[in-house]
């Protein structure tokens, strides 16, 4: 015999997530953005991309009393000069504001060393600028950088530091659209309010009046006299700490 039930089975409906927002002090007058590490002892714990005078983020996956170091630098068509970080933070429910540290880029001295890598989007190799923040220096640094090759490798070069290394590979977020700006064949430029998207020239030209931005890859649109291709923006992604 077969027994039919009509009774539906129970969902339980999961609350939001707690959004926790702080005033900082990160200079966004330097910067499109920022890419914020969560450092809990020896790995990342999380990553964000900081926009605007508000530092965003969820409660899940943060430990509360875990002591964690911050460390941030800023992305402007291009890598910002200068590390920003924060040492033994622990998350406050009472806390409004949080201050970050600056300093500029250091050279060393001593042996030369490096470190090799590649740089794949969906298990393809890419040309991406790819930049290493030295963790253990006092204060914290930006250890090297450069750009990887058409397969996705790169070779990362310093002198003298020893010791914990995180590696981020960066996509080129291009320049801020602006009417009147004069723009390159193969020049990137991003709409004031992200969606995803950068758009690649396809013709040296003037940028006219802002586009409606279409947002499916290899779409176009045409602002004044550029054609502008619609590509993924890819979002920073690190790998490590690395012991050097």
């Amino acid at each position: 015999m077969i027994v039919v039930s009509n009774s539906l089975p129970t969902v339980q409906l999961a609350a939001p997530p707690l959004i926790v927002s702080l005033v900082h002090n990160l200079p966004a007058d330097v910067s499109d953005y920022f890419v914020l590490h969560w450092l809990n002892r020896s790995f990342v714990e999380r990553q964000l991309v900081v926009r605007g005078s508000e530092l965003l983020f969820s409660l899940d996956g943060i430990t509360q009393g875990r002591v964690y170091k911050l460390v941030a630098y800023g992305v402007d068509n291009g890598l910002v000069d200068g590390v920003w970080w924060h040492d033994n933070y622990v998350y406050d429910p009472g806390q409004a504001t949080i201050s970050f540290t600056s300093g500029g880029n250091q050279g060393g001295s001593g042996e030369t060393k490096t470190f090799t890598g590649s740089v794949r989007i969906e298990s393809v190799g890419v040309a991406r600028q790819v930049v290493a923040v030295a963790l253990d220096a006092d204060p914290v640094y930006l250890l090297a950088s450069t750009t990887s090759d058409l397969s996705g490798s790169y070779t990362l070069e310093w002198q003298g530091y020893s010791g914990q290394m995180l590696v981020t590979a960066l996509d080129d977020y291009g320049v801020d659209f602006e009417t009147g700006k004069t723009l390159g064949e193969g020049d990137r430029v991003h709409p004031p309010a992200p969606n995803g998207y950068v758009y690649v020239s396809g013709n040296l030209g003037t940028l006219g009046p802002e586009p409606l931005w279409p947002t499916q890859e290899g779409a176009s649109v045409t602002s004044g006299n550029v054609q502008l291709v619609a590509v993924p923006f890819w979002r920073p992604k690190s790998a490590g700490p690395f012991s050097v």
